[in-house]
């Protein structure tokens, strides 16, 4: 929020930019409401740069193989089970809070300071079950000591193909990621916002960009700038309707 703050009342000359994640662009101006700033309003994206689906995790001691299992067992000892986040109100949180809205399932929250610890937390058996990054998760889930469930993301991904997303599932609602991108004050020119959209894409096409993107499990955005801003409109929506009704 301050490092947002602080580029939404800097210069408008291209020179202070904004590396923001989910949280900064969709989750923060869904569930805070002291907000100094309008992100849509004082903002100008100048694009989308890449995103990790999320994945459902459970600890391999839990005694479920696919999330029918998690959610009949869920069921049978409501409030019983816990789920962790990387920190309340942040988009793990409300990726959770989602899948616990369309599953129809009463899990504990416990919040944790960060993604790291919070995997520590699933693997010495302290909670359940884990909705985040599956950069954060994969190497465990690889080594056999998480079992992944469910992919949340239109379509499968490479680096775990065998999973299945929650849409083939029978929860096409439950899509969720953490994503990143660039933005400058609103009033910065055209020209200045053209030619680093540029400069980005010379960037997407480096094979030393494309071999890093890969090494920490994110997969490149290729939405212009237009469809960008329909699409962080389209998750400011949906997160503030999850944190509505969590």
């Amino acid at each position: 929020v301050i490092g947002t703050e602080a580029v939404v009342r800097a210069a408008p000359d291209g020179y202070t930019l904004l590396f923001g994640s989910s949280s900064s662009f969709a989750v923060n101006p869904a569930v805070m409401r002291n907000l100094r700033f309008d992100i849509q309003k004082e903002l100008t994206l100048v694009g989308l740069v890449s995103y990790t689906p999320h994945v459902l995790v459970v600890r391999a001691s839990l005694p479920v193989n696919t999330l029918g299992d998690l959610i009949t067992l869920a069921k049978q000892q409501p409030g019983k089970l816990t789920y962790a986040s990387s920190g309340a109100g942040g988009a793990i949180h409300l990726a959770s809070e989602l899948f616990k809205r369309e599953a129809g399932i009463d899990l504990v929250h416990v919040p944790y300071r960060g993604g790291g610890p919070a995997v520590i937390g699933l693997l010495s058996g302290d909670v359940d079950v884990f909705i985040s990054d599956l950069s954060t998760t994969v190497e465990n889930i690889r080594g056999g000591r998480l079992k992944a469930l469910a992919m949340a993301w239109p379509t499968h991904s490479p680096f775990l193909p065998a999973t299945p997303t929650f849409a083939e599932l029978g929860y096409p609602a439950v899509v969720s990621s953490s994503w990143f991108g660039l933005a400058a004050p609103a009033g910065t020119p055209a020209d200045i916002v053209d030619r680093l959209t540029q400069a980005m894409q010379q960037v997407f096409a480096s094979p030393a960009y494309q071999a890093g993107l890969k090494k920490l499990g994110n997969e490149q955005f290729s939405l212009t700038p237009a469809l960008g801003q329909a699409f962080i409109k389209a998750e400011v929506d949906k997160w503030a309707a999850v944190a509505k009704s969590a």
